[in-house]
């Protein structure tokens, strides 16, 4: 199984947890948002900035507005407005 794959599969596993609400969000806020955070810092490879978009994307539905407006949005803004940082339409 190559790399790609093990995290397609990983991201699968994780939104399917969300949706059933088998991951506290207090879980979600210590450990899955920082991780996150950390795969869409400046020097992440693009690849994988990417699919942390679409994961964190996803997931905002998921994890209510608290989380997705204190952890998650920042950065997607932050993303959004310094185009040196990552290709993110506005």
């Amino acid at each position: 199984m190559s790399l790609f794959q093990v995290r397609k599969t990983s991201q699968a596993a994780l939104l399917v947890l969300l949706e059933q609400e088998l991951i506290e969000r207090s879980d979600v806020e210590s450990n899955v948002c920082p991780v996150l955070i950390d795969l869409t810092a400046p020097d992440s490879n693009d690849d994988v900035k990417t699919e942390a978009v679409a994961i964190m994307c996803k997931m905002a539905l998921m994890v209510g507005k608290d989380i997705t407006e204190r952890l998650i949005l920042p950065r997607f803004c932050e993303m959004c407005c310094d185009c040196r940082m990552f290709h993110v339409r506005k």
